[in-house]
C-alpha cells in the first residue's frame, strides 16, 4: 500500500509542501481555501479539525479536496492537547473522535488515496524519558488499525513537535514495528531552539534518516 497513493508521481517531482488550514475554528469560511490551496504550488492541506467538528463537516472538506485531487492531512488539534501530554485526554479524544464520530467519513474508500492521519498535534514530552509517549501511541496505532484505518498515521514529535530525539535511540523503528501496516511517518516541527540554526536542522536531518523511517517536517 502506498502512502502517497494516486499522487505519488506528483510528490516525487515536487516534494512534501504543506499548508495549513485551520478549518475547524472557521469551517464555513475556511472551505473556500481548499480550491485555493489546489491552485498554488502547494500538494497538500493539513486539515486542522477540533472537538466540535461534525462529521458532515469533515465530509464537505474531503469531497472538496478530492473535487481539486487535492491530497489531504487531517490533523486534530486543541489547546490540551498542543504542547500537552495527558494520555487520559488523547486516548478519550481518539476514542470519541478518530474511532468514533469522524470513522464513517474517513474509512470511505473515495478517500483513501488521498489521506494521511495525525493523530493529535504536537502531544508528548520528554520529561518522563518518552515512557508514556510511547505507551500511548503504540496503543492508539493498535487501535487506529483495528478500526480498519489503512492510510499513513503521522506521529509529531515530543515537546510542541519540536524534539528529532522523541524518535531516536530505536524509538522510531518501534513505533513502525508496532504498526500492523507498517504505513507510519514520524513527524517534527522544525522551529525554536532546536532548529534555529543550519548546523542544528542539518544534524536533526541526519538523524531522522538515519532511523530508516519515513519523516516529514
Amino acid at each position: 500500500y502506498s502512502p502517497f497513493g494516486q499522487w505519488q508521481d506528483i510528490l516525487e517531482l515536487k516534494g512534501l509542501q504543506f499548508i495549513n488550514l485551520q478549518y475547524g475554528d472557521r469551517p464555513a469560511q475556511a472551505l473556500p481555501a481548499i480550491r485555493t490551496i489546489a491552485g498554488v504550488n502547494a500538494n497538500i492541506i493539513r486539515l486542522q479539525l477540533r472537538r466540535n467538528t461534525t462529521a458532515a463537516q469533515l465530509k464537505t472538506a474531503l469531497d472538496e479536496a478530492v473535487r481539486n485531487r487535492m491530497p489531504v492531512m487531517v490533523m486534530f488539534w486543541e489547546k490540551d492537547i498542543t504542547c500537552e501530554s495527558d494520555s487520559a485526554v488523547l486516548r478519550r479524544d481518539v476514542q470519541d473522535l478518530w474511532l468514533s464520530r469522524w470513522a464513517g467519513v474517513l474509512s470511505a474508500d473515495k478517500y483513501q488515496p488521498y489521506l494521511l492521519l495525525n493523530i493529535a498535534n504536537e502531544w508528548g514530552t520528554s520529561k518522563d524519558g518518552y515512557a508514556d509517549y510511547m505507551a500511548t501511541y503504540t496503543d492508539l496505532i493498535m487501535s487506529m488499525r483495528v478500526r480498519g484505518y489503512r492510510m499513513p498515521l503521522v506521529i509529531d514529535a515530543a515537546d510542541c513537535g519540536q524534539n528529532t530525539d522523541s524518535f531516536l535511540d530505536g524509538r522510531a523503528e518501534a513505533l513502525l514495528a508496532t504498526d500492523p501496516a507498517h504505513n507510519l511517518v514520524v513527524s517534527v516541527h522544525a522551529y525554536n531552539k532546536p532548529w534555529n540554526s543550519h548546523e542544528k536542522i542539518d544534524a536533526n536531518i541526519a538523524a531522522l534518516k538515519k532511523t530508516g523511517v519515513a519523516f516529514a517536517g
